[in-house]
């Protein structure tokens, strides 16, 4: 424990329930035809070659309609949760 640090599932005022789904809609908006890499996860398709920019833009999209359904700018709404973690990587490598 940490004392004097919110949790992140939930945090307070969240649903377990909001942040347990936010966690599991990446695997639904990721591509599926894409290569998990601990280096370049979800840039490349299986064969090594760079997905489409049209793939990186339906999955922009798509984050930012999961972005839309909790109020505040973080995924679960105002406050930064284990959500925001799990997307964190990925979205990390999209900017890139």
């Amino acid at each position: 424990e940490f004392p004097g640090t919110a949790p992140l599932w939930p945090p307070p005022g969240v649903a377990v329930e909001v942040v347990g789904r936010m966690c599991a809609a990446w695997k639904q908006t990721f591509p599926r035809n894409a290569r998990p890499s601990s280096r370049a996860a979800f840039l490349f398709d299986w064969d090594g070659d760079p997905l489409p920019r049209a793939t990186f833009e339906q999955t922009l999209d798509k984050t930012e309609l999961l972005l839309a359904q909790e109020p505040g700018p973080f995924f679960c709404g105002s406050k930064v949760s284990a959500a925001d973690v799990t997307w964190a990587p990925f979205l990390e490598r999209y900017a890139g």
